[in-house]
C-alpha cells in the first residue's frame, strides 16, 4: 500500500480490525475448549467468565467449526488489507456476511428475550465495520 491516501489507510485498518475480531472469537473458543478439557471452573455455568466466554449449553462442535472458518477468513482478509483493490471479492464477502449475520442476530435478539442485550451488542461488532467498509469503499471507487 505504498503512496496510499488516508482513506485507503483507514480502509486497511478496518479490514485488519475485522481480522482481529475473527481471531479473538477463535481464541475464545480455544480457551473454552481447553478449560472444558481441564475441568476449569471458569467455564462452568454461573461463573462470570463462563457467562462471557460461552453460551449454555455449550456446543463445542459448532463453535470449533465456526472458529476454524474465522481463522482462515481472517488470514485471507489480512492479506487483502495490503492491497484491497486487488481483493474486492473477499472484502465484499466480508461486508455482506457481516450485514446478514447481524440481521439474523437481530432477529434472534427479538426472539431470545433472555439474550437480547448480548445479541444486540454483538450485532454492533458486525454492522459498524461493515457499514464503514461499504461507505469508504464506495467513496474510494467513485474517486477513481
Amino acid at each position: 500500500m505504498k503512496n496510499c491516501t488516508n482513506l485507503e489507510k483507514i480502509y486497511s485498518y478496518i479490514l485488519k480490525f475485522i481480522c482481529l475480531e475473527l481471531w479473538i472469537f477463535s481464541a475464545k473458543v480455544i480457551i473454552v475448549i481447553i478449560g472444558l478439557i481441564l475441568g476449569a471452573s471458569f467455564v462452568q455455568e454461573g461463573h462470570f467468565l463462563g457467562e462471557i466466554l460461552m453460551r449454555h449449553p455449550y456446543r463445542w462442535d459448532f463453535e470449533t467449526m465456526i472458529a476454524t472458518i474465522y481463522i482462515f477468513w481472517g488470514i485471507f482478509l489480512w492479506k487483502a488489507s495490503r492491497e484491497p483493490e486487488k481483493h474486492q471479492s473477499i472484502i465484499q464477502f466480508t461486508i455482506y456476511a457481516n450485514i446478514f449475520h447481524g440481521l439474523l442476530m437481530f432477529v434472534q435478539a427479538l426472539i431470545r428475550t433472555q439474550e437480547t442485550a448480548r445479541l444486540l451488542g454483538d450485532t454492533m461488532h458486525l454492522f459498524i465495520p461493515a457499514a464503514v467498509l461499504w461507505i469508504l469503499g464506495s467513496y474510494m471507487r467513485k474517486k477513481k
